[in-house]
Protein backbone atom coordinates (compact mmCIF):
# COMPACT_ATOMS: atom_id res chain seq x y z
CA UNK A 1 0.00 0.00 0.00
CA UNK A 2 1.57 3.33 -0.87
CA UNK A 3 0.29 6.69 0.19
CA UNK A 4 1.02 9.96 -1.64
CA UNK A 5 2.02 13.37 -0.60
CA UNK A 6 0.07 14.57 -3.60
CA UNK A 7 -3.39 13.78 -4.58
CA UNK A 8 -2.68 15.38 -8.22
CA UNK A 9 0.14 12.57 -8.28
CA UNK A 10 -2.49 9.68 -7.87
CA UNK A 11 -4.67 11.73 -10.35
CA UNK A 12 -2.12 11.91 -13.18
CA UNK A 13 -1.45 7.88 -12.51
CA UNK A 14 -5.27 7.57 -13.92
CA UNK A 15 -4.39 9.02 -16.87
CA UNK A 16 -1.43 6.19 -17.50
CA UNK A 17 -3.60 3.90 -19.90
CA UNK A 18 -2.09 0.49 -21.38
CA UNK A 19 -3.98 -1.30 -23.68
CA UNK A 20 -3.63 -4.75 -24.73
CA UNK A 21 -4.63 -7.11 -27.46
CA UNK A 22 -6.76 -10.22 -27.98
CA UNK A 23 -3.64 -12.62 -27.66
CA UNK A 24 -2.88 -16.57 -27.73
CA UNK A 25 -0.69 -18.83 -26.98
CA UNK A 26 -0.62 -22.50 -27.29
CA UNK A 27 1.71 -24.59 -24.70
CA UNK A 28 1.47 -28.24 -25.32
CA UNK A 29 -2.07 -29.47 -24.90
CA UNK A 30 -2.63 -26.30 -22.87
CA UNK A 31 -4.23 -23.32 -24.69
CA UNK A 32 -4.71 -19.38 -23.00
CA UNK A 33 -6.67 -17.33 -25.01
CA UNK A 34 -6.93 -13.61 -23.73
CA UNK A 35 -9.45 -10.79 -24.77
CA UNK A 36 -8.01 -7.68 -25.06
CA UNK A 37 -8.18 -5.06 -22.87
CA UNK A 38 -6.10 -1.89 -20.80
CA UNK A 39 -5.15 -1.04 -17.36
CA UNK A 40 -4.01 1.91 -15.21
CA UNK A 41 -1.36 3.00 -12.93
CA UNK A 42 -3.70 3.55 -10.18
CA UNK A 43 -5.20 -0.14 -10.54
CA UNK A 44 -4.30 -3.15 -8.54
CA UNK A 45 -5.13 -6.28 -10.25
CA UNK A 46 -5.43 -9.88 -8.60
CA UNK A 47 -5.61 -13.19 -10.65
CA UNK A 48 -7.25 -15.50 -8.92
CA UNK A 49 -7.89 -19.42 -10.70
CA UNK A 50 -6.96 -23.11 -10.46
CA UNK A 51 -3.20 -24.51 -10.88
CA UNK A 52 -2.68 -24.16 -14.23
CA UNK A 53 -5.45 -22.06 -15.85
CA UNK A 54 -2.91 -19.78 -17.50
CA UNK A 55 -2.25 -17.04 -14.57
CA UNK A 56 1.56 -16.55 -15.12
CA UNK A 57 1.50 -17.03 -18.78
CA UNK A 58 -0.52 -14.04 -18.89
CA UNK A 59 2.31 -11.99 -16.69
CA UNK A 60 4.77 -13.08 -18.22
CA UNK A 61 3.12 -11.97 -21.89
CA UNK A 62 2.35 -8.44 -20.83
CA UNK A 63 5.67 -8.34 -18.87
CA UNK A 64 7.28 -9.10 -22.54
CA UNK A 65 8.89 -12.57 -21.31
CA UNK A 66 6.89 -14.67 -23.07
CA UNK A 67 5.74 -13.56 -26.91
CA UNK A 68 1.98 -14.82 -27.63
CA UNK A 69 1.60 -16.96 -30.71
CA UNK A 70 1.41 -14.39 -33.67
CA UNK A 71 3.12 -11.94 -31.92
CA UNK A 72 6.47 -9.80 -31.18
CA UNK A 73 6.76 -8.27 -27.78
CA UNK A 74 3.58 -6.26 -26.73
CA UNK A 75 5.06 -3.53 -24.29
CA UNK A 76 8.84 -3.04 -25.66
CA UNK A 77 9.30 -0.36 -22.66
CA UNK A 78 7.06 -1.24 -19.72
CA UNK A 79 8.68 -1.63 -16.68
CA UNK A 80 6.00 -4.21 -14.76
CA UNK A 81 6.91 -4.70 -11.48
CA UNK A 82 5.48 -8.10 -10.12
CA UNK A 83 4.52 -9.54 -6.81
CA UNK A 84 4.26 -13.11 -6.28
Amino acid sequence: FKVSEKQEDEEIKRLYNYNYPDMVKNLGDFELSVNGGSFTDSEIIVLLGENGTGKTTLIRMLAGNLDPDGHGKLFKNLNFKLNW
